[in-house]
């Protein structure tokens, strides 16, 4: 597809995300809410920006919508000490997107890890 469709197709499942967070924003539970004690994850399954590095792109090097590199993740949630509100740019830092995987998990008390994928990332926390 050309790239406008991609574009709209992103917009629409970063709105679906967003109305999801919503609602569980504006569903009560205890003192607060449902995202409260939610740690919701929207990644793309891809970034853009082509890599030279054939380990990082998922077609060996040639297609930039499949890399790692400055692929996408939504966090929403404050479980375990999440910090809602955040944009952080982590360009440069070498961080695999499943790291936010790892993250959400530790925030819900669980092993941060994900085959060698491990650890949190800290500036995610409050």
């Amino acid at each position: 597809s050309d790239q406008a469709n991609l574009d709209a197709a992103n917009r629409w499942f970063v709105d679906v995300y967003a109305r999801i967070v919503a609602r569980l924003k504006a569903t009560p539970e205890g003192e607060g809410n449902v995202l409260d004690s939610t740690a919701a994850i929207f990644m793309m399954e891809g970034g853009k920006g082509l890599s030279p590095d054939a380990q990082r792109s998922g077609d060996g090097g040639a297609d930039p919508n499949h890399s790692v590199d400055n692929a996408v993740a939504f966090l929403a949630g404050r479980v375990g000490g999440l910090a809602p509100g955040q944009h952080l740019n982590l360009t440069g830092q070498d961080l695999h997107p499943s790291r936010v995987i790892t993250t959400a998990y530790q925030a819900l008390g669980l092993e941060p890890t994900l085959g060698e994928i491990s650890g949190a990332i800290e500036a995610l926390f409050g």
